[in-house]
């Protein structure tokens, strides 16, 4: 009766995990219709109903059902585990990458693409970013979002991430930047668990020109730690997430002051 029983459940899982579905955006508020098609790590495949078109983007794109549908029918076998949950403070990047390595991971990557636009490479923290152009492929709270990276002054290996916005005037602060910003706390929650310090939206009368004020700080797994914030550039605000290897007690100073 036991092996019976294993076996229907097994078939059942296999019948449910193979049925198209409605799949959420993290937020909810966008929805698409398809099956189900593969794993690796936190890229999930989704063959669209309408045309058939697969796509591939990371798991943590979609809505907190979604997420737990998968692990339950699609568990991450942990021989095969990779991504940020594996091999990476951010995708696959890690800290002492050397530029070469940067570049060749995030050829590989299933969650940015390369960029045909040359974005601002700001200079915040008083550290200049330099570095490939890449963007994530999924926009996020209805953003596009551009990566830039900083290295180390002896030998050239990479020290810190910076995951920034599109630049929106003051009058998007408040809607657009905010959502942004709900959205990451989201994403960066669902990688790297609850933060260990956080605070609420920076008002945009504490964002200093030319820096970024903190809100949120995790620390990651694999040394390091990953804070958000906004920042303001000239007349534009973006919101930022710092991959650093400061530790929590260095970045805190960034931290808005409530």
């Amino acid at each position: 009766m036991v092996p019976r029983l294993i076996t229907l459940f097994a078939a059942t899982l296999t019948f449910a995990s193979a049925a198209p579905r409605t799949w959420r955006s993290l937020d909810g508020t966008k929805s698409f219709d398809g099956e189900f098609v593969k794993r690796e790590g936190p890229a999930i495949t989704i063959a669209q109903a309408v045309g058939g078109k697969e796509i591939t983007f990371n798991i943590a794109m979609l809505h907190a059902d979604d997420q737990k549908w998968i692990n339950l029918y699609h568990p991450v076998d942990a021989s095969k585990k990779s991504g940020p949950e594996a091999t990476g403070v951010f995708d696959d990047l890690n800290f002492g990458d050397s530029l070469q390595q940067v570049e060749e991971k995030l050829k590989k990557s299933e969650i940015v693409e390369s960029s045909t636009v040359t974005t601002a490479k700001n200079s915040f923290f008083g550290i200049s970013t330099a570095g490939p152009e890449y963007r994530t492929k999924e926009k996020i709270g209805e953003l596009n979002a551009s990566l830039h990276f900083a290295w180390d002054e002896n030998d050239g290996k990479l020290t810190e991430i910076y995951l920034q916005t599109e630049p929106l005037s003051a009058i998007s602060y408040d809607d657009s930047l905010k959502d942004c910003w709900s959205e990451f706390i989201e994403l960066l929650t669902s990688l790297h668990g609850d933060p260990v310090q956080k605070s609420n939206f920076p008002g945009r009368s504490q964002v200093p020109q030319d820096s970024v004020i903190g809100s949120h700080i995790w620390k990651l797994e694999k040394g390091g730690t990953a804070m958000l914030g906004t920042a303001k550039s000239g007349e534009k605000y973006i919101v930022v997430v710092r991959f650093s290897k400061k530790t929590v007690e260095e970045i805190q100073q960034y931290q808005v002051k409530e």
